[in-house]
């Protein structure tokens, strides 16, 4: 019987170790993933260059003639050419950046300050910045960065007007062109117009705003009044009442029976308005359309983002 046992002074034998006990447990760890690969790429891999080979309804093995319709259409070959060219300039371009940084960011005496340019937007969470720009797009100019600053530019050259908000108060106010609104019955030297506004805030009115003046007639002029026709606790439409405040600062033109403009008044700060040396005929009087210009309500950044 073979004695086991070394000898005293001798070496022990070498374990009996079988090589494919020592790629079991290297195999066993890379199974699971060996397996998903297989599944989930692999197959579906081949599976497709396999499909490839069939007609468009799978029932029908064409060889290569899908490859040769594919190759022989322009703008596929184009696209190909495209991916190629950027899978080529891609890897490129981000090695050579990388390389770049790597040397500004060891090899240079400022490299310090170059690290904080290139890595400080890194401390900023992609929440916060997603916040950031949220608020940036806002569509209202009061929020959003940018259509505030649209609006800013836009109203240089097209401010809005004093009354955006304003609406006739009654039938007798029509709408004219340009967004004007207008006297809807014609008026000749002597004629009086009474042009009430609703619909508008109290802090749409000019602080230096009064009582409004039911106008008088005059002759050789056309006379009248743009005021708020609301009363607190009702009122007459189309009335001047006490407790309503003339509108100041309107603009109001007079336009003779061929729409052309022949004159032009601001209103008082009660609201009055005089046409002097009018000359007979028949005139339409309304309040000009800049005076209800609306204001830049901005535009849908995300959208066009």
């Amino acid at each position: 019987m073979r004695n086991e046992f070394p000898r005293e002074g001798g070496t022990p034998p070498a374990p009996h170790n079988p090589r494919w006990r020592g790629l079991l447990t290297p195999t066993a760890f890379m199974a699971p993933a060996l397996i998903l690969l297989g599944v989930w790429v692999v197959y579906p891999a081949i599976a497709t260059m396999v499909r490839s080979l069939y007609n468009d309804a799978g029932s029908k093995f064409v060889w290569f003639d899908n490859y040769d319709r594919m190759f022989s259409d322009a703008l596929i070959r184009t696209a190909i050419k495209n991916n190629f060219l950027w899978v080529l300039a891609i890897p490129l371009t981000v090695t050579a950046f990388g390389l770049i940084f790597a040397v500004l960011t060891e090899r240079i005496a400022w490299a310090p300050a170059f690290k904080v340019v290139i890595f400080l937007p890194l401390a900023i969470s992609l929440f916060a910045v997603g916040v950031i720009w949220r608020v940036m797009y806002q569509q209202d100019p009061s929020r959003g960065v940018i259509n505030a600053t649209i609006g800013a530019v836009r109203d240089a050259f097209k401010p809005a007007g004093v009354l955006s908000r304003a609406q006739p108060s009654s039938d007798a106010l029509v709408p004219g062109s340009g967004g004007s609104i207008v006297f809807d019955r014609p008026v000749g030297p002597g004629g009086v117009v009474r042009l009430g506004l609703t619909g508008m805030s109290a802090t749409e009115i000019p602080e230096s705003a009064t009582q409004a003046v039911d106008p008088k007639p005059q002759s050789g002029a056309i006379t009248g009044v743009v005021w708020r026709d609301f009363k607190p606790g009702g009122g007459v439409p189309g009335k001047v009442e006490q407790e309503e405040v003339g509108l100041p600062g309107v603009t109001v033109e007079l336009r003779d029976a061929s729409g052309k403009q022949v004159d032009s008044a601001k209103t008082g700060d009660d609201g009055s308005f005089a046409f002097a040396g009018v000359n007979s005929g028949a005139y339409k009087v309304g309040i000009g359309g800049s005076t209800f210009a609306q204001p830049f309500k901005g535009v849908n950044c995300s959208a066009r983002s």
